[in-house]
């Protein structure tokens, strides 16, 4: 009998193409593209800044918006803290949910030692975050709402969009300036 692996929405096995394109980046192009002195560090730079310009064009974005990191702890590090830090003149408060990853809940805990408001909006008894508690849980000063998409140990799929719209209703807007800074994830 052969193996089921239920857990692609944590980690998803490699599709072949992406291996032979890693391998063949591996190979043609083994400098540190940080190290420009010498030519496998400026051929390495040049293939990342290939790839991070097709991304953009991809995302519609500009190349120097593209990041890219080491894993998921670390990207959710960099959009929480630097968020956070960013934008702490504005406000001083972020929601997530009760049952976000640990990469979210330990950065949301570390910005909370460092002066900073966490509300965990609790799911429903089928793991769902409801729009309404979100757009409850918003504030003035909130500045991020951090929501895994879909949960990779339950597998449930939160309703983004329907959280959205719902946020969007609810994000206070003065009239004289526009909202400081709200982003959804």
């Amino acid at each position: 009998m052969s193996a089921l692996y239920f857990d692609s929405a944590s980690t998803t096995p490699v599709d072949a193409d992406v291996v032979a394109a890693m391998t063949d980046a591996l190979r043609a192009a083994s400098g540190n593209p940080s190290a420009t002195a010498h030519r496998y560090g400026r051929a390495a730079a040049q293939r990342v800044g290939s790839c991070r310009q097709q991304i953009a064009d991809e995302l519609g974005c500009e190349p120097d918006e593209v990041i890219f990191t080491s894993g998921a702890t670390e990207a959710d590090n960099l959009a929480l803290t630097g968020v956070a830090r960013a934008h702490a003149d504005k406000g001083r408060h972020l929601i997530v949910s009760a049952i976000e990853h640990r990469a979210i809940l330990a950065c949301a805990e570390q910005l909370e030692r460092d002066g900073f408001e966490v509300t965990r909006v609790r799911p429903d008894a089928n793991g769902v975050i409801a729009p309404a508690a979100i757009a409850a849980a918003i504030r003035p000063d909130t500045l991020l709402i951090s929501l895994m998409h879909t949960n990779n140990e339950i597998g449930v799929i939160q309703p983004i969009e329907a959280i959205a719209c719902s946020a969007a209703k609810a994000i206070p807007i003065s009239k004289t300036t526009p909202p400081s800074g709200f982003y959804t994830g």
